[in-house]
């Protein structure tokens, strides 16, 4: 049965990416068959009517040059749209089927963030039966049982790293392993130490521009309608809309949903719900207390000295005095990190090296596939 829903799950992702090729090459087609429509006509008008095949073959390179730099936004419509086309991945154009095809979303673009690309390594446990706990009550005995009793070439594993997990557990991070072949692997058993596959999240998106009367079951169906078909939007829900800022028709909002549907709209470039086109980015929640910076935990359950994010002080960010300061992390200083990697807010993730590594931290557990 889970073979069969794999397989009708490709087909649907196959034929979205040939639906987005053929209509790329549909506009293209119309855009050079109204040019050659107007050549014609307009030499009909005239005396020689004769078209060389110079002639044809310049209007069409120019049109098709003309139709690639159409990706520049264009007035805005009646209705405040902006009419933008846009086929692929951020608006740009594929120049070829491959292009539009081959796009599968391999890298994540978090939100405020960094551009993440996409590891091809899978982790699993290693964890003691639940009648060994007091035997491998640490970590460190269960990684020297497990090298000892498993030898990577046994399952042809590609061990990336190794690290410690929760309850005396062992995390096992490698390329392309075969988790059944590990699974079946006698010694293991034998030692009292089973695997356990990482279950792993659907992603989420955050979509700006969002109106914002629409609840959240309308953006639900609506964008179903609007930009997927009925089986990859089963999963879809809306997890967050945000309060509409003053003055403001729209709104953002934090959607969950398959990784193909994910991927299908990132081939889109935008998502359209009612009247409003609508920009979209991958969402990748990483808990981080607005008091003391640390993470894990958020401000209101926060027992810790409050830490200021812009100049590393200990106060809390609506105390702060020194705003004109150079920025200074708090958490970088923490963990001794050289004065000229600590001039950045704690809270800004495309520069600080330790939230930066909580968010691809955070991906490994997300199913990009």
């Amino acid at each position: 049965m889970s073979r069969m829903l794999l397989g009708v799950k490709l087909a649907i992702d196959k034929r979205t990416q040939i639906e987005s090729a053929f209509r790329i090459c549909k506009e293209a087609f119309l855009e050079v068959s109204t040019v050659l429509i107007n050549v014609i006509e307009e030499r009909a008008t005239m005396s020689s009517t004769n078209l060389s095949a110079g002639d044809i073959k310049k209007v069409v390179v120019e049109a098709l040059n003309g139709w690639d730099r159409q990706d520049e936004p264009k007035e805005k419509s009646s209705c405040g749209v902006c009419s933008r086309r846009a086929s692929g991945r951020d608006g740009v154009r594929g120049g070829t089927y491959a292009s539009v095809a081959g796009s599968l979303g391999s890298e994540v673009r978090v939100s405020r963030g960094p551009t993440v690309e996409l590891s091809d390594t899978a982790s699993f446990l290693i964890m003691p039966k639940e009648n060994m706990r007091d035997k491998y009550n640490s970590s460190k005995i269960t990684r020297e049982t497990l090298c000892k009793v498993l030898k990577p070439a046994d399952c042809a594993l590609k061990i990336r790293k190794l690290t410690n997990a929760r309850d005396g557990g062992v995390r096992i991070e490698a390329y392309s392993p075969d988790i059944d072949k590990v699974k079946a692997h006698p010694a293991l058993a034998g030692a009292g130490l089973e695997v356990r596959e990482n279950k792993k999240l659907n992603p989420r998106i955050i979509i700006h521009g969002v109106p914002k009367e629409m609840s959240a079951d309308e953006i639900r169906s609506e964008l179903i309608a609007q930009n997927l078909d009925e089986y990859l939007g089963k999963e879809l829900r809306t997890i967050y809309i945000f309060k509409p800022k003053q003055n403001k028709q729209t709104v953002s909002c934090i959607l969950e949903l398959q990784p193909a549907a994910r991927k299908a709209l990132l081939r889109r470039g935008r998502i359209y719900l009612r009247y409003a086109s609508c920009t979209f980015a991958d969402y990748v929640r990483v808990v981080q207390c607005y008091r003391c910076l640390h993470f894990g935990h958020i401000a209101g359950d926060c027992k810790n000295e409050p830490s200021r994010g812009h100049c590393a002080g200990a106060h809390e960010m609506k105390d702060c005095a020194r705003r004109e300061l150079q920025l200074k992390c708090s958490n970088c200083v923490r963990q001794h990190i050289s004065q000229g990697d600590t001039g950045h807010s704690a809270m800004d993730a495309t520069s600080c090296p330790i939230l930066g590594r909580k968010i691809k931290d955070r991906i490994a557990y997300i199913n990009y596939d």
